[in-house]
């Protein structure tokens, strides 16, 4: 998976995407897990906000590491 949020601080927002290897495959399981995403360009939109948890994230990045 490739993370697509910039690096560079100055360029960064409570916005992060993700390219994993198959964006179709990883969108649907995304949806059947509840995590709201969207996806663009072959890369899932995750808008992290002050009250998304440690565990929140753990979860979305576990969905979408599972093939």
């Amino acid at each position: 998976m490739r993370l697509v949020t910039p690096a560079d601080p100055a360029h960064r927002a409570g916005i992060v995407c993700v390219a994993p290897p198959d964006p179709e495959a990883t969108s649907a399981r995304l949806k059947a897990a509840g995590i709201s995403h969207s996806q663009r360009e072959g890369a899932m939109r995750l808008a992290i906000h002050c009250f998304t948890t440690k565990a929140d994230l753990e979860h979305a990045l576990a969905v979408m590491a599972a093939r």
